[in-house]
Order: C-alpha cells, then sequence, then structure tokens
C-alpha cells in the first residue's frame, strides 16, 4: 500500500471516528437531559407516613403512601391527567393527554424538546380515563428509561414480579393488573378503540391473551376495562410495537 493510500485511508478513519464521537455525545447529552427533566418531575411527589394500628398488637405501624401534587404539574402544563408507575420498575412518570401522536413523542411534560418525549394517552382516548379501552405510548430507550423496560415483559420471572400498574389521578388511584404481553403489528385488533358489542371486545381480549408471551390465569371479560402500554421494537419498527395489556383491577378514590 502506498503513503498516499495510507494516507487517505488514515484521514477517512479519522472522519468516521470524529463523526461518531460527535453522534455518540449528541446522544449522551439527549439521554442526560432527560433524565435530569424526569428527575425533577418527581419533586411534585409527597411521600407521608400513615399510622396504621394492628389489631392483635398495641403497637401503631407506619406505612408510607405518595401523593402527587397535581396542581403544581398543571401550571407547568395543563396536560398532566396523572401519574403512571410500574412498582420496582423505570416507569414512573407524569402521564400526557395528547391532542396527536406526535407532539409528546419529542417533548417532555414540560414542554421542552427532548428524544425522550413523555409518556402520553391515545388521542382517541378521554383524558378521565373512563373507556373501555386505554393506550400509553412512551419511547423505548436503550437506557431502559420511559417504556424502555416494557421489553422485559417478555421474561415471564419478570412479569410475574412486576404484576400491576398504576396510574394515579386527582380523583382517584386505577389499579391494573397485568395479563399478556407481546409484539403487535400497529394495524392489529389490539388498538381497537371502539366496540359494537361484547363480542367485538371479547374478541380483542382472546386476541391479547392468544398472542400473549407469558402466561396468567387472568381472562378479562365483557365488562372490564383494558389499558395497553405501547413501545416500539426492534422486530420491524415502523409496523410493530411491543404491547403490555392489563386488566382494571381497583379504583381507589381519594
Amino acid at each position: 500500500m502506498s503513503n498516499k493510500l495510507r494516507r487517505i485511508l488514515m484521514a477517512l478513519l479519522a472522519v468516521v471516528f470524529c463523526v461518531s464521537a460527535f453522534h455518540f455525545g449528541k446522544a449522551f447529552l439527549e439521554y442526560r437531559k432527560g433524565d435530569q427533566i424526569y428527575e425533577s418531575a418527581k419533586e411534585f411527589m409527597v411521600t407521608a407516613d400513615t399510622p396504621v394500628e394492628k389489631e392483635e398488637e398495641e403497637t401503631v405501624l407506619k406505612r408510607t403512601h405518595t401523593e402527587i401534587d397535581f396542581e403544581g404539574m398543571r401550571a407547568v402544563n395543563e396536560d398532566v391527567i396523572g401519574w403512571i408507575q410500574i412498582l420496582n420498575s423505570p416507569v414512573d412518570y407524569p402521564l400526557l393527554n395528547a391532542t396527536d401522536n406526535q407532539y409528546y413523542l419529542n417533548h417532555t411534560y414540560d414542554r421542552q424538546w427532548s428524544s425522550y418525549g413523555s409518556i402520553f394517552l391515545e388521542p382517541r382516548n378521554n383524558p378521565d380515563l373512563s373507556e373501555k379501552h386505554l393506550v400509553i405510548y412512551g419511547h423505548n430507550m436503550v437506557n431502559a428509561s420511559m417504556f424502555g423496560s416494557l421489553l422485559e415483559y417478555k421474561n415471564q420471572a419478570y412479569a410475574d414480579s412486576h404484576p400491576e400498574i398504576t396510574i394515579c389521578m386527582p380523583d382517584r388511584d386505577l389499579t391494573y393488573r397485568v395479563f399478556s404481553a407481546y409484539t403487535a403489528h400497529v394495524d392489529s385488533v389490539t388498538y381497537r378503540m371502539s366496540f359494537h358489542n361484547d363480542a367485538s371486545f371479547v374478541e380483542m381480549t382472546d386476541y391479547m391473551k392468544e398472542n400473549s408471551v407469558i402466561h396468567h390465569d387472568i381472562m378479562p371479560e365483557a365488562g372490564d376495562q383494558i389499558l395497553t402500554l405501547s413501545t416500539c421494537t426492534p422486530e420491524g419498527a415502523k409496523k410493530y410495537r411491543f404491547v403490555v395489556n392489563a386488566v382494571l383491577v381497583a379504583v381507589s378514590s381519594k
């Protein structure tokens, strides 16, 4: 190899290295910014101790509970409608009401531009979360933030240890029990939002159970409410999503 050719190759490698380093640094800063924004959101979480009396003993125990300062959050952004959480997982974020499927893909809960985006409700859903099927979207970030950890539900052990999804709202808390998880086509019955009758709803839930890669003895009924968490997947990124389905099991009024 001539010296001239060697110099050309070295120059090309240097360019490739610089471009790669630039993109890596940019991505690192984006992730750091996103983490900081959502860590600051937790300042609106107020944790307190609640005394609990045990009947068989005279001692008084304490347990912690968390309330969300929704008034404070809505002063930042009136689109905040709740807080979604999966215990002992990275899913612990404000829930946004979206008017379209684009804005909160690259804007955080406080309306800053970020590749993190937000966790947001399907625009066809009512922000009071009263409909039979709710769909919530979030990015699959490589550091497992946002909805990146949802792909862990491909593992039965993880699903068993993370069985519940909670949505806190100003007037009530909603608890959902996970019953299925799988890769879904964007045009599949998974994303059905309206139902002509009970059979149409049961067709959707049967599809969810049949395609699930995890197994639970939970069979939703026609009168239930279903929650679907949806995120991107490397398996056909444009046409497929990884979804986690859960059924409403408890409502706690405040």
